[in-house]
């Protein structure tokens, strides 16, 4: 090597006589040293560490995969969530495509929809001609609630006019029930109770035309009481709308028998909703239309109409969205309900908080407030809280009928009460309710879970007013529950409960047991056993025993599905009013449903 350096530079010499630029660059190359044995050794052990480094850092991931796939299996969500954040960060192209995915996946099952929707818009936008990509299509469709195998996707991005490709589905289901009881009294005779069938249609669908999107939904049923001499049988009408919007969302509208929430609207209505998200995230809400006291009326009763208009915000901050609305209802020609109020929905890593207002400006006063909490750690404990205050039942004219023999405000306004007295009475037959809620739940380990709740409670009192009686402020009355599952305790298709209830009620006190088991023979069959038993101690003096044993076989595949439910309560009534009672109740309950 010194020779061969050597020779280049006589030659870069030589050939400077007639160049000496060439002779000036051939004398300053720098001479070519050979390493020591010293400094080949710490090259190689530099090397060497190099690669274990990398070596750990890959068997390190590989463990981190490992720890994902169990912690997934035994639903530690939070923990996987944790782990997937890791190795998207320190991973691979490979395995950040991995966490990806899966940390929607995770999200998902820890019921963080909003997360889990931002991660699998993250991994197609990211990721769009991996294997994985259709399969992170198909849980972004189910989780909007679009049940389709899409080709194409056009996912939203910052810009405005986002246009979504669905394919057409039609789904739904034809069910049948039958309900028959009979009551033994204490003297051994015997009389049915009920005779009940009902046949219900239940279906929804989406289709698209051009550039715009058509949805449907129909819930109907007619009950047939089959007992003698009795007026029970009718109709429902549950739902029965149809809705359309361009495909980029930036129009639409929904017409039809309906439930619409964050509008300041409570209840079902038939009627219209026009929305418009004029900017990104910005939704402007126009709805009117006449409310459904209850699905038993198959026609629009235009008594009292009313109109709404609100404005959503979504995405304002990350997890947050809210709405705020105005909502003006009459009935014949008096104000019904005029109010002001929003709601809002705000969501964590692992934590999600929901809260409403609703404040009545017609008659000054709080319709309803609320705030609740969903928590969950690391170990899948779960704490759930709510404070929850409204008026009972909301405010409003029309609850001056409550308690009158007058089927309508046009009956009672002809009885010469005037327009004040119905207002005043309106008022005295609102109640206010305000209840507390405490849930917590953990799993013990993979066979065994436990969960518990308490519930406190007050109801106020009404006065006496309009010929009717007064009702008494109920106190404080408490519901505690504790409740624990188990699986495989005598099979590997067995899941187990056993559940204690009391309750602290305003003139009683109700201890409750239960015991429930559920066996599946196969993947279609399925056999469940439940016993209850209940003790109720009235202040009066009166306590009363209820056993309530139940059976039920039960088949389920993906269009078929049949149960039936054979059981009894038998009743032990004692008084020192009254000798001692006892009665029995035999039930039997058949039905079929078929999916389509």
């Amino acid at each position: 090597m010194k020779a061969l350096y050597k020779h280049s530079i006589i030659l870069g010499l030589f050939f400077g006589s007639s160049n000496n630029s060439v002779a000036w660059q051939a004398q300053e190359l720098p001479a070519t040293v050979e390493p020591s044995q010293e400094q080949i050794k710490e090259q190689a052990q530099e090397k060497k560490q190099s690669d274990v480094s990398k070596n750990t850092d890959i068997v390190k991931l590989a463990q981190t995969e490992n720890k994902i796939k169990t912690a997934l299996s035994n639903k530690e969500y939070v923990k996987a969530i944790q782990l997937l954040e890791r190795l998207f960060k320190k991973g691979n192209k490979q395995q950040q495509a991995f966490a990806l995915e899966f940390l929607g996946l995770a999200y998902d099952k820890n019921n963080q929809k909003a997360q889990a929707k931002k991660q699998y818009q993250l991994y197609l936008k990211l990721y769009p001609d991996n294997k994985s990509a259709a399969r992170v299509k198909i849980r972004l469709d189910n989780l909007l609630g679009i049940e389709t195998l899409t080709q194409n996707r056009t996912l939203k991005k910052a810009k405005f006019n986002k246009k979504i490709n669905r394919q057409n589905f039609h789904r739904g289901s034809i069910s049948t029930d039958y309900r028959q009881s009979m009551l033994v009294d204490n003297n051994g005779d015997s009389q049915d109770t009920m005779s009940l069938l009902s046949t219900d249609l239940n279906a929804r669908g989406s289709f698209t035309q051009s550039d715009n999107i058509f949805d449907y939904r129909v819930s109907v049923g007619r009950y047939q009481d089959l007992q003698s001499n009795s007026d029970k049988s009718h109709n429902q009408i549950r739902y029965l709308n149809f809705s359309a919007k361009t495909d980029d969302n930036l129009y639409q509208m929904k017409f039809g028998r309906q439930r619409s929430r964050g509008k300041g609207i409570f209840g079902r209505f038939d009627g219209l909703v026009l929305s418009s998200e004029w900017q990104p995230g910005l939704q402007f809400n126009i709805a009117a239309g006449y409310p459904v006291a209850s699905s038993k009326i198959t026609s629009i009763d235009p008594e009292r109409q009313f109109y709404s208009l609100s404005l959503d915000v979504n995405d304002l901050w990350s997890g947050l969205d809210f709405s705020v609305f105005y909502f003006d209802q009459t009935i014949n020609d008096l104000t019904d309900r005029r109010a002001i109020g929003g709601e809002f929905k705000y969501h964590q890593k692992n934590a999600s908080y929901f809260g409403l207002v609703d404040y009545d400006i017609f008659f000054n006063q709080l319709n309803a407030a609320m705030l609740s909490g969903n928590h969950v750690t690391q170990s899948q404990q779960r704490l759930s809280w709510s404070i929850n205050y409204r008026k009972n039942p909301y405010i409003g004219t029309r609850n001056a009928l409550i308690g009158q023999s007058a089927d309508s405000l046009a009956e009672l306004q002809n009885l010469f009460i005037t327009d004040e007295e119905i207002l005043d009475l309106a008022l005295d037959r609102t109640l206010e309710s305000t209840t507390a809620t405490l849930q917590f739940s953990q799993p013990i380990n993979k066979q065994f879970d436990f969960s518990s709740s308490l519930t406190w409670m007050n109801l106020s009192g009404a006065p006496e007013s309009g010929g009717v009686p007064a009702i008494g402020e109920s106190g404080g009355q408490y519901y505690l529950n504790l409740y624990l599952g188990g699986k495989r305790l005598y099979s590997q298709n067995d899941y187990n409960t056993i559940g204690f209830r009391y309750s602290n009620l305003a003139s009683s006190q109700v201890y409750s047991t239960y015991v429930t088991s559920r066996y599946k023979i196969n993947k279609e069959f399925s056999v469940s056993a439940k016993f209850r038993f209940d003790n109720r101690n009235s202040d009066n003096g009166t306590s009363q025993q209820n056993i309530s044993p139940t059976l039920r076989l039960q088949y389920q595949s993906k269009q078929h599905y049949l149960y039936s439910d054979i059981g009894g309560i038998f009743y032990n009534t004692k008084s020192d009013l009254f000798p001692s009672q006892e009665s029995k109740i035999y039930y039997v309950y058949l039905g079929y449903r078929w999916f389509f």
